[in-house]
């Protein structure tokens, strides 16, 4: 589910980010108003989720996904070989 946070300045900001990682949120996006310039104090529009982080794919299963595609490559290789004789 998401949540949306209007901030407007710096500290409102920062209080509305505490208050939402008090609650177990993960911020999405933070989009400033529009009409905001750069120097200004912030002002915008957060949005959070409650659904759990992406996990990260472990090393040894990506390196085995790898390993398989070349070797893929690797025999589709040797097809166009055989094929431009």
């Amino acid at each position: 589910m998401e949540f949306l946070y209007s901030y407007s300045g710096l500290k409102d900001r920062q209080a509305k980010v505490k208050e939402a990682e008090g609650k177990r949120l993960t911020m999405l996006h933070d989009n400033f108003a529009s009409g905001w310039t750069h120097g200004e104090e912030p002002r915008g529009v957060m949005t959070f989720t409650d659904s759990p982080a992406a996990t990260t794919i472990p090393d040894s299963l990506v390196m085995q996904e790898i390993a398989t595609i070349k070797q893929q490559v690797s025999a589709m290789q040797s097809q166009v070989a055989l094929l431009s004789k």
